[in-house]
Parts: C-alpha cells; sequence; structure tokens
C-alpha cells in the first residue's frame, strides 16, 4: 500500500538501483492504481536563466553557497537545481579540454609522422650547419693572453 501525502498525491519512494555507475538511488513517483513507477520529469532552465547561470560560470566555475542561494531566489530555482548546473556544466568543460588536448596530441603526432617520412627530420626545425673544417697547413689561432 502506498503512502499519500498533502493532497492525495503519492510520495516519493526511492527504487532500487540497478547497474549504472550512480551512486543515488533513483527517485520515483508510484501512480495510484498503476503498477509502472513513473519517473519525475525533467525541469529544463529557461533562456534567461542560461544567461544568468553561464554569466556567474564566466566569473567563477565554484560558486559559494551564499552565491547559489542568491541565484536560486533570483532565478526561480532551487539551490540544489543551481549546485547541479554548476557541476554538469564543469563537467561539460573538462570533457572538452580532454578532447582538445586529445584531438591537439593526434594534430601532432600526424605532423611528426608526415616529416619523418618525408625525410625531414623534425618538422618546424632548420638543420643546423656544419662549421667547415680547418685546412691542416692553417696556423692554430693563438690566445692574445697566451705567451711563447
Amino acid at each position: 500500500m502506498a503512502s499519500h501525502g498533502q493532497g492525495g498525491r503519492p510520495l516519493p519512494q526511492f527504487a532500487p538501483r540497478t547497474g549504472g555507475a550512480s551512486r543515488y538511488a533513483q527517485i520515483v513517483i508510484k501512480e495510484p492504481n498503476t503498477s509502472e513507477p513513473k519517473k519525475a520529469k525533467r525541469k529544463r532552465i529557461t533562456p534567461e536563466q542560461l544567461k544568468e547561470l553561464t554569466a556567474v560560470f564566466d566569473k567563477t566555475d565554484t560558486p559559494t553557497h551564499d552565491i547559489r542561494e542568491e541565484l536560486s531566489k533570483q532565478l526561480g530555482m532551487t539551490n540544489r537545481e543551481v549546485q547541479v548546473w554548476f557541476q554538469n556544466r564543469r563537467a561539460k568543460y573538462n570533457r572538452l579540454r580532454i578532447e582538445q588536448q586529445r584531438q591537439m596530441r593526434a594534430n601532432a603526432e600526424i605532423l611528426f609522422r608526415s616529416g619523418l617520412m618525408a625525410g625531414r627530420g623534425l618538422p618546424g626545425r632548420l638543420p643546423v650547419p656544419m662549421p667547415a673544417p680547418l685546412p691542416i697547413s692553417a696556423p692554430v689561432p693563438m690566445s692574445p693572453h697566451r705567451h711563447q
């Protein structure tokens, strides 16, 4: 028998974890007279909220509790929703940074290999000319400070 809250609505229940990498149980709401649990709908942010959150993220990617609290009041979001948005945005930037680094390494490897295969040595480096050998009959230069 399901518990009901105010207004006769069913209370959220924790569903058992099933595989996956999440450390948290999924919150589900059981609809009355059905055996199927219904997942809580994902809340999307408005363009205005996104603009404000992005502006703060450009200043700091880890806002303090007070800043998050102010943002949540200003944007009509919960502190937790603001916190999760910042966590997700940091994860996105880290993914992009890692992908960019991987791509740069791959490009450097291609350039390196193409330079070696063309017989040009290391790309971007000019060959250093060797000094011409002195003729055997030439006198050895003497230091001006050396006495004979």
